[in-house]
């Protein structure tokens, strides 16, 4: 093994340093898994800060948060343009507004476990919507994730509606909706700066929320524990998390990106039981775990050459038919048209769209 590693850190592909591969791997999976964490926690604590208060106030007092730490991003910028501002109203409605009040009214209802579990039927619903709206093409591995994902949320709502609170399935998975809308339109504009507009959305989406929890009720009381929970939602979860979000985004590490997608729920669900006592039922769990694969399928990310280059330095046997060093695509004599076609659809998309602002569709 250390042989192949030394041949890895010497290999040579197309002029670039592969240790730089190696900085960025080890880079992206310690982002990925601070990143998870973070996430995976928001839902343990911000259920903790709801006992104490109401759920539309949180959701005003984390985006409020929120929109302060991005607001260094908007002064003086010049990038942004009239388009910019309405893309940012769309995504404050959606991310921001939408996702955080319907999100923190579902975990008050449901608990941190079940709502993790539902929530992440959202990279699902980005796949579907991506396909009609954009046109993004369906491949059958990631059919049978968004097959296998839905019967977990399916599962788990099936169980919550009839004895926990059918309310709290409805606002979640309207939750989930809302974040993949917002997700799809970061898609389909992935030409523009991603932080400037991620501070627009944060500013775009506080000022409703704001305003209707003034006009809803009184400012509660704020404790210690409500106050903490939401400088943690607002700060750690939500600015935090974005910007970590951001710099994987710009290290292009689309499989540290997805592997968050996936570990993120079953945080929450373990933390849930850790921290607050949440039971782990065997229906909570299957329901669980067909999420978790159904996730994983549909933010699979596609080969790339640098993760090819890894393989072949640990694994030099294993790709000892390869192609001529002109040819593109994975080196193998065996592949088959799919991919060829799967890669091709999958380099025009991103000569029409830029990087994918998310995870790779």
């Amino acid at each position: 093994m250390r042989t192949r590693w030394h041949q890895l850190l010497r290999i040579r592909r197309d002029g670039r340093d592969p240790n730089s591969v190696v900085r960025r791997v080890v880079g992206g999976a310690g982002l990925a898994t601070a990143l998870s964490v973070i996430w995976g926690g928001a839902f343990v604590v911000q259920r903790a800060g709801l006992r104490d208060f109401d759920s539309l106030w949180f959701a005003a007092g984390r985006a409020v948060l929120a929109a302060a730490v991005f607001a260094p991003a908007l002064w003086g910028s010049r990038q942004l343009s009239r388009r910019d501002h309405v893309v940012g109203a769309a995504l404050g409605a959606t991310n921001v507004a939408g996702f955080f009040a319907l999100q923190l009214e579902g975990i008050r209802l449901l608990g941190a476990g079940p709502s993790a579990a539902i929530i992440y039927s959202q990279p699902m619903m980005v796949l579907l919507l991506a396909t009609i709206l954009l046109r993004e093409s369906l491949t059958r591995v990631r059919l049978i994730g968004t097959s296998l994902g839905m019967l977990g949320v399916a599962i788990i709502a099936t169980r919550e509606w009839s004895t926990t609170s059918a309310r709290g399935v409805i606002v979640l998975l309207l939750a989930a909706l809302s974040w993949a809308m917002g997700t799809v339109v970061l898609r389909a504009i992935a030409d523009r700066p991603l932080i400037p507009l991620l501070a627009l959305q944060m500013l775009y989406g506080s000022l409703p929320l704001l305003a209707i929890a003034l006009l809803h009720s009184q400012p509660p009381h704020f404790t210690w524990r409500a106050t903490l929970s939401i400088a943690y939602a607002g700060v750690l979860a939500t600015a935090l998390g974005w910007l970590l979000l951001a710099l994987l985004l710009r290290r292009r590490d689309a499989a540290s990106v997805s592997a968050t997608l996936y570990f993120v729920p079953v945080l929450g669900t373990l933390f849930g039981a850790v921290f607050l006592g949440e039971p782990l039922r065997i229906v909570m769990l299957v329901g669980l775990a067909l999420v978790v694969t159904g996730v994983r399928l549909v933010t699979k990310p596609q080969r790339n050459r640098e993760s090819t280059a890894c393989r072949r330095a640990l694994f030099p046997r294993a790709h000892s038919s390869k192609a001529p060093s002109g040819a593109t695509g994975v080196a193998s004599t065996h592949q088959s048209p799919i991919g060829d076609q799967s890669e091709n659809e999958s380099a025009q998309r991103r000569r029409r769209f830029g990087p994918h602002p998310g995870y790779d569709l």
